[in-house]
């Protein structure tokens, strides 16, 4: 018979520690898929950026550049520019800071008609029923003439240079954003600042290559390198500021346990 001396107490085991190696590994599994996202969403957006580029650069290029249709310099297929007639339909000005835009509405032979804004000295040599040649390109007026006196016209110009210009900028946020992004709310400053300082000087490059208008391919390898340059000197930037690499330097090596 057992008595109450002989018996010895069991203790409770301890409950099991759970590893929490699986969670950190899901963890990690979890930001690399949001980095390469991240990283394939800003290529996206930098390739749709350099395609609008690409679009504005080949049109600008054709204005310049295209044979007129119909004569022997215009090959089969090949881009060329058009004659047309339109006849002036309306005048008026516009206030904008302290300038005046000066506006006309030219009535077109084979499309709708269309507002144009054209400069001060122009704007005084035509009168309502004016008639006036027209240059087309691929349906789009470029060039306005009367009496040996041309008007270049940009109304078009800056909508699609701003647009890839917030595109790429967007896309180099989002390209800085990816190898940080425990390190995104506190950066967001240099974030921001760095992609709009992007857009501005893509919008300014772009702006430039097109006035300078040198051959298509050169104009898109000078893009593209000037890019890689934004990119990588932002990137260098944001790697040396990062709380993370602020942290490792404070820190130390740690000392074996």
């Amino acid at each position: 018979m057992t008595t109450p001396e002989d018996s010895v107490p069991i203790r409770d085991a301890p409950p099991e520690e759970r590893s929490e190696e699986p969670t950190h590994a899901l963890r990690r599994r979890l930001r690399g898929v949001a980095r390469i996202l991240l990283g394939l969403l800003a290529l996206a957006l930098t390739v749709r950026g350099f395609v609008i580029f690409a679009e504005v650069f080949e049109e600008q290029h054709g204005q310049r550049t295209a044979p007129l249709c119909g004569t022997a310099e215009a090959k089969p297929g090949a881009l060329c520019t058009a004659r047309e007639s339109g006849r002036v339909t309306k005048q008026w000005t516009e206030p904008h800071d302290t300038s005046t835009v000066f506006k006309l509405t030219v009535a077109r032979e084979k499309a709708p008609a269309g507002s144009y804004t054209v400069d001060a000295a122009f704007y005084r040599e035509v009168q309502p029923g004016t008639v006036l040649d027209l240059k087309v390109l691929r349906g789009k007026v470029f060039e306005l003439g009367y009496q040996g006196r041309s008007q270049q016209l940009h109304d078009g110009l800056w909508p699609p240079l701003i647009a890839q210009g917030v595109l790429i900028g967007a896309g180099l946020v989002l390209l800085f954003t990816a190898p940080f992004p425990n390190d995104a709310a506190a950066m967001r400053g240099d974030f921001l600042s760095g992609g709009l300082g992007a857009a501005v000087m893509t919008v300014c490059a772009t702006f430039f290559l097109i006035l300078i208008l040198w051959p298509p391919n050169v104009t898109l390898a000078i893009g593209v390198a000037l890019w890689l340059i934004a990119a990588g000197t932002g990137y260098d930037h944001i790697r040396l500021t990062s709380p993370a690499r602020r942290r490792r330097r404070t820190s130390g090596p740690r000392s074996p346990s």
